[in-house]
C-alpha cells in the first residue's frame, strides 16, 4: 500500500475541514476562509482544488460506518491502559471486530497503536483514485463553467453535453 499523504495533518480530520466546506458554502473568498481556520491560504486553495470545488463525503463530520478521529484516540488511550478489544467496542458502541481490525490495521510496524498512522490509512484507503473530471479536462470545464454562467442547472448541462457529444464520453459531466 502506497500512502500518498506523508504525515498527519489536520486535512485527514473531517470534524476540521468541515468548516472550510461551510465557510465556503457561506460565500467566504479563499483568503478569508484561510485566516477563520488558522490555515495558510495556499493549502484552502489546494484543497479545494483537489476536490474540485466540490465538498467531499469524508468532509462530512457525524457518526457513520467510519471511526472518527476521536474514536480513534479513544482506541489509542484504552489500549495504552491494557483495556481489551470487547471493553473498548462495547465503549464505543462498535463491533469488536471492527476494533480488532483497526487495531491491526493501525499499528506502525512493531509499535503500538497510534491513531495518527490509523487515520492517515484509513484517510488515503477512502480517498477518491482518480481527480475530479472537471479539473483535469480543461475543454469540459470550459463549457460546464461557461453553461453555469448561462444559468443552465447541472442537469441541463449534463444531459446538452449527452446530446451535443453523443460519441465523445471524455465531455461527460
Amino acid at each position: 500500500m502506497v500512502l500518498d499523504v506523508a504525515r498527519f495533518s489536520e486535512r485527514l480530520v473531517p470534524e476540521v475541514t468541515a468548516k472550510l466546506w461551510d465557510l465556503r458554502a457561506d460565500g467566504f473568498r479563499g483568503e478569508n476562509i484561510a485566516s477563520r481556520i488558522g490555515w495558510k491560504h495556499t493549502a484552502v486553495f489546494k484543497l479545494i482544488a483537489e476536490h474540485g470545488g466540490v465538498r467531499p463525503a469524508s468532509a462530512q463530520p457525524g457518526r457513520g460506518l467510519r471511526l472518527t478521529y476521536a474514536e480513534r484516540e479513544e482506541i489509542m488511550v484504552l489500549t495504552a491502559q491494557g483495556v481489551s478489544a470487547r471493553r473498548i467496542a462495547g465503549r464505543l458502541g462498535r463491533s469488536p471486530s471492527t476494533i480488532s481490525r483497526e487495531l491491526n490495521r493501525g499499528k506502525n510496524g512493531q509499535w503500538a497503536y497510534r491513531a495518527t498512522t490509523a487515520h492517515r490509512i484509513a484517510f488515503n484507503n477512502t480517498r477518491r483514485p482518480k481527480p475530479a473530471q472537471l479539473l483535469i479536462r480543461g475543454l469540459l470545464r470550459d463549457r460546464v463553467i461557461k453553461d453555469l454562467r448561462d444559468r443552465f442547472s447541472p442537469e441541463q448541462i449534463a444531459g446538452r453535453l449527452r446530446r451535443e457529444f453523443p460519441t465523445d464520453t471524455s465531455m461527460r459531466a
